[in-house]
């Protein structure tokens, strides 16, 4: 039956249970968005009104269509509500589906809702909110039919997905619950999937429902007894996908992609709270296969991805020229179907001159732990030249090559584990640890130049190979802590510590005196073998003849400072303390001998002044507000006397090393403890901070200058040292995010000319352009005088420009020049092509090129 009069617009009332009519004029099209959010597919969902008791007018066909006045919808709608608090007590009850923007009825059956100003007509059962142009409801049958693009939306629980249906069928029948959709796209960000047809159903019994319908432009479906079912309480835990392709960030021809012909989404354990997170949805494909550029690249048999924010594979590709080992392609490949904690992966590069190489690969992340790790073999058949058939020492290389490389960071938390008490509070929670801290590294390389050949990214990062596995129980008063160091490459010189067991006390008063203590204690065993980067038969006093240095050490320091402050501004701290070392089994004039002790004596203050400045000035432009300098001034003496007893017997592992920065000169902080000496030592410094403040947190420094001069007795000097240090200069400015400036700077005080300059100086304009400018130069360990200057230029959103170059002031030319094109392909890849020139490169070419290729955003 037509109706002829205007339609009512409606609007959800203010419980969410229904459709309140509002007369008028529907008022203006929705805005539309091309998903809506979809959770009712996935998700159980609250009853919005309980069934409704049958009662003799819902055996009665529904009265003609036809606009009533907002009372009697008011009341037709009332009814079934009130009728709902005497019906049979069930756990599935039925709830009512309506229909916004009713303009016919047909047979006293057949609902057709449509809006004549092209608002889309609505249905909405329960927490369900389904949106399309026409909607058919067929309620003998039980099942809706929308016509054109439907959207569909679901209030509680939140589930992000969301789904675009084209003319898809909701069916109500007893028993079941089902959608079907013949082309259909769903997802959430990064993730999304298109199809062919779409059929998701319910796993539990459905009580059925008789529905009934008012002429108010609002039907109303409820009812315990016909063959139509509407149930708020459904749960579609699993739905059916045919000619499925999975696209990550977008749906573009460059995106990569699985695609296959059948596949199965279900929420993978039901939701009891009010959203469902999106890693609880998986998705099962047989036959899958991965795409690259709609190229396929992986056949996988069977696949579960664990929620769409991530794709399958997370690749990383590079490729290139060489002539030392040829054209390649270096791939590493990781599988994240497993879900972010666990992401194995495979080492797979091909090499036209070397050959293969393989190894393993993964990357894994807890709550509590993290890490990654890489191993690569080969046998080069490259190193027939005799150029790079040598490692750094000059040594032939085996052709058997390979690498391992790992890292992990985990915390053990000690609250809660058996056989453990924390104390809630008082002095001694200070003493009980709180978590056991474990850190890991292991680098094997088979020869010097291995991460250098195969693997360029990982040798920039880091060239100094270092082993080692720390435990570390932390409390509020201490740190107890083994550290076990070791050395798998012959190649280097490393101080082993197999293992070192420490125990470090904080600072901590003593009742209240105002004196406050620290101890440090260690037992460590320690060897270090020859090797070819340092022959320790040069720099040992063990005797000639050892090819190594061993030794059990105890190591232990006491000391005691009082802070005293005079007047507001001026703290003077005396410090005092001593430390014992006891050497066991040590090497001695090559003999064995008793076990070696000496006791240093430590004797000293610090003195600082603290003044600060405040003035209020405001700059726009260079975003300052307020403007506070803080001055501090310094001088620190210490007195070391005796520390080179048994200096020849003493075998020198933990030695001294090369420092461009002040050394410390308190002897707790000293790290050399085989390698003292007599020393005194006054040092006087004064460091300047001028600040503002930062508009989301506390202060930024806006500009820095930290001046430090060392003057020693004359008679306590060892070999190279002299009565006044180097002068070393720290200065720095950043006057506005863009800009910044940082120099350091150590001046010979006696020649008057700089031994160290280290300078950056970076400029840059968002992210549309950068420009850095850098200088080395250092006399001490080799002769460096270098420039360095780079510049970034973004031509577009899918291509920038990179360059940098380096110029060597010594041999007055410049001997590296890189020049690279960052291209973006769609919102999946970026590739960086680039091409290098070096001069006097002992490993790499003249002239090299090639493109690294990675993913965005995962």
């Amino acid at each position: 039956m037509q109706a002829n009069a205007p339609l009512q617009p409606s609007r959800r009332s203010a419980d969410g249970s229904g459709v309140e009519s509002v007369s008028g004029a529907r008022g203006g099209a929705r805005k539309r968005r091309a998903f809506l959010l979809a959770a009712a597919l996935f998700s159980p969902v609250p009853a919005a009104s309980a069934v409704a008791a049958e009662t003799e007018s819902e055996k009665q066909p529904p009265a003609a269509a036809k606009v009533s006045p907002p009372a009697a919808s008011a009341t037709a709608k009332s009814a079934p509500k009130t009728a709902a608090k005497t019906s049979p007590k069930k756990p599935d009850a039925g709830a009512t589906a309506e229909l916004e923007g009713i303009s016919e009825i047909r047979d006293n059956n057949l609902v057709i809702a449509k809006n004549p100003d092209g608002a889309p007509a609505v249905l909405t059962v329960g927490a369900w909110r389904l949106e399309a142009p026409e909607i058919r409801f067929d309620r003998r049958a039980g099942r809706a039919l929308f016509v054109g693009d439907t959207f569909i939306n679901h209030a509680v629980p939140k589930l992000p997905l969301r789904i675009l249906a084209e003319s898809p069928t909701v069916g109500f029948t007893a028993g079941a619950f089902s959608l079907d959709s013949r082309r259909f796209r769903l997802g959430a960000w990064p993730g999304f999937v298109a199809g062919d047809a779409f059929k998701g159903e319910r796993n539990a019994p459905l009580q059925p429902a008789k529905p009934a319908a008012t002429g108010t432009g609002t039907a109303s479906a409820t009812g315990t007894g016909s063959a139509a079912s509407v149930t708020a309480g459904v749960t579609l835990s699993r739905a059916s996908l045919e000619n499925v392709t999975v696209y990550y960030l977008e749906p573009d021809f460059f995106s990569l992609s699985v695609s296959a012909s059948k596949a199965v989404l279900e929420l993978e354990q039901p939701a009891k709270s009010k959203s469902v997170k999106l890693e609880e949805i998986s998705l099962h494909i047989e036959d899958a296969v991965v795409r690259v550029a709609s190229v396929p690249v992986l056949y996988l048999p069977s696949l579960t991805l664990h929620g769409l924010e991530n794709p399958p594979i997370r690749p990383i590709w590079r490729a290139g020229q060489k002539n030392s080992i040829g054209a390649f392609l270096s791939t590493t490949t990781y599988y994240t179907g497993y879900g972010k904690a666990f992401e194995p992966g495979l080492l797979l590069d091909g090499y036209t001159k070397a050959g293969a190489l393989v190894g393993p690969a993964l990357d894994y992340k807890g709550a509590n732990y993290a890490g990654s790790l890489q191993g690569g073999w080969i046998r080069d058949n490259s190193l027939r030249n005799s150029k790079v058939g040598l490692d750094t020492f000059g040594r032939p290389i085996d052709p058997q090559r390979g690498f391992f490389l790992w890292a992990h960071k985990q915390t053990v938390p000690f609250s809660g584990t058996a056989g453990v008490s924390v104390p809630a509070a008082g002095a001694a929670a200070a003493f009980v640890p709180r978590a056991l801290e474990i850190s890991a590294q292991v680098n094997y390389w088979s020869d010097t130049s291995v991460l250098r050949d195969f693997r360029r990214e990982n040798f920039d990062l880091d060239q100094r190979p270092d082993n080692f596995v720390e435990l570390v129980a932390p409390a509020p008063a201490y740190y107890l802590s083994a550290l076990v160091r070791f050395n798998p490459n012959e190649f280097q010189n490393i101080q082993q510590r197999l293992p070192e067991v420490r125990f470090d006390l904080n600072p901590r008063p003593i009742l209240n005196t105002g004196v406050y203590q620290r101890l440090n204690l260690s037992l460590a065993y320690l060897y270090e073998h020859n090797s070819p980067e340092l022959p320790i038969h040069e720099t040992t006093a063990a005797g000639a003849g050892y090819s190594y240095n061993e030794a059990l050490r105890f190591d232990g320091y006491y000391g005691l400072t009082r802070p005293v402050k005079i007047g507001d501004f001026l703290a003077f701290t005396p410090v005092a303390g001593a430390r014992v070392t006891t050497w066991l089994d040590t090497p001695r004039n090559n003999q064995s001998d008793t076990a070696l002790t000496r006791v240093l004596p430590q004797l000293g203050f610090d003195l600082h002044l603290d003044a600060t400045g405040a003035w209020n000035y405001r700059n726009d432009f260079w975003e300052i507000n307020g403007l506070r300098h803080r001055l501090r001034p310094l001088v620190q003496y210490r007195w070391i006397p005796a520390a080179d007893k048994y200096a020849g017997d003493i075998p020198a592992i933990d030695r001294q090393a090369f420092v461009t920065y002040p050394p410390p000169i308190d002897l707790a902080q000293k790290r050399y403890t085989d390698d003292l000496w007599e020393q005194q030592v006054l040092r006087v410094g004064v460091e300047n901070t001028l600040q503002t403040r930062h508009p989301e947190y506390g202060s930024r420094d806006l500009l820095w200058l930290n001046v430090y001069q060392d003057f020693r007795d004359n008679t306590a000097e060892r070999a190279g040292e002299r009565v006044r240090s180097s002068l070393y200069t720290q200065f720095g400015i950043a006057p506005a995010w863009w800009l910044s400036l940082d120099v350091y700077n150590r001046m010979d005080t006696y020649a008057g000319d700089a031994r160290e300059v280290s300078a950056r100086l970076e400029i840059h304009d968002g992210d549309k352009w950068r420009l850095w400018f850098g200088a080395q130069y250092s006399t001490d360990v080799r002769d460096t005088n270098q420039y360095l200057w780079g510049v970034e230029y973004r031509l577009n959103s899918n291509y920038a420009l990179t360059a940098h170059w380096r110029f060597d002031s010594d041999s007055n030319r410049l001997v590296t020049q890189y020049y690279g094109l960052r291209q973006r392909l769609g919102n999946t890849w970026i590739l960086e092509w680039h091409v290098a020139y070096r001069r006097d490169a002992r490993r790499d070419d003249g002239i090299s090129a090639g493109v690294n290729v990675r993913m965005v955003g995962f």
